[in-house]
């Protein structure tokens, strides 16, 4: 969880576009073990989630705030320090692709594998 999401501080809008945090993993294993199948091109839909939650973040949070690290990376800088140099829009873009590239289709592909071994 990010820290962020619980301060005092935090505005109630935030608050709900980052909330997310707190459900998807648990929705997406709850899936995973129930249907005990993983699309092959699940990453995908993943990047299309990324995407449109990273879209909303940059239009509708405050350009001072660091609500999924889309306008400042303050809380996320040790993951994402390569970045900070680059501009928005395009260091919103890039972190998307090389999240993608090194994280959704690695972990689509591995979870793949876990599926189909534990069926066989």
């Amino acid at each position: 969880m990010t820290d962020y999401l619980f301060d005092g501080k935090y505005a109630q809008k935030d608050f709900l576009i980052t909330s997310y945090h707190a459900v998807i993993i648990p929705f997406l294993l709850v899936g995973i073990l129930k249907e005990k199948v993983v699309h092959k091109k699940a990453w995908i839909g993943a990047a299309l989630f990324t995407t449109i939650v990273t879209f909303l973040t940059y239009v509708l949070v405050d350009s001072h705030e660091t609500t999924n690290c889309v306008h400042r990376i303050d809380n996320c800088r040790p993951f994402i320090f390569y970045l900070e140099f680059v501009a928005n829009p395009l260091r919103t873009a890039l972190g998307i692709a090389i999240a993608t590239v090194f994280l959704f289709i690695p972990t689509n592909y591995l979870l793949i594998k876990i599926i189909k071994k534990g069926k066989g």
